[in-house]
C-alpha cells in the first residue's frame, strides 16, 4: 500500500469530519412565485458559503400548513396558514452547522426551519 499525500490526507480528514445533514423550511407565503427560485438559489450558495456539499434538493412549493404558523416580522406578528416548503440534503463540519443556524434564524423570510442529522443515501 502506497502511502498517501498531504493533500490526499487532508481530503479524507475533511470528509471524516464532515457530517451529513438535512434542512426542511417554511417560507413566507407573501413571496411573488417568481422570487421564490432566487430566494432558494440564495440558501444553496449559503450551505456553499459554508463549505457544506448539497446531496439533494428540492425547489420550495407552496403548501397548506395543518396550523397556523406566526412569524414576527419587524415587530409585529404575521400570521399564516401557507407557505413554501422545500429541503436541502448537505454534508458540513458540525461547527458550521452553528453558524448556518444562526443565519437561518436572522432570515425574515423563512417562518420555520428544522435541521436534522441524517445519512447520505441514494437519492435518485
Amino acid at each position: 500500500m502506497k502511502p498517501m499525500s498531504d493533500l490526499e490526507n487532508q481530503y479524507e480528514n475533511k470528509e471524516a469530519d464532515a457530517r451529513i445533514y438535512e434542512v426542511a423550511y417554511l417560507l413566507v407565503p407573501t413571496i411573488p412565485g417568481e422570487e421564490v427560485p432566487a430566494i432558494y438559489g440564495n440558501l444553496k450558495e449559503l450551505v456553499a458559503s459554508l463549505d457544506g456539499e448539497s446531496i439533494a434538493d428540492e425547489m420550495p412549493r407552496q403548501i397548506q400548513l395543518a396550523y397556523k404558523m406566526t412569524k414576527v416580522i419587524q415587530n409585529i406578528p404575521h400570521k399564516f396558514d401557507t407557505a413554501y416548503f422545500g429541503w436541502m440534503k448537505f454534508a458540513m463540519d458540525p461547527e458550521k452547522v452553528v453558524e448556518l443556524k444562526k443565519k437561518l434564524d436572522l432570515d425574515t423570510q423563512i417562518i420555520r426551519f428544522l435541521i436534522m442529522k441524517t445519512v447520505k443515501e441514494n437519492t435518485i
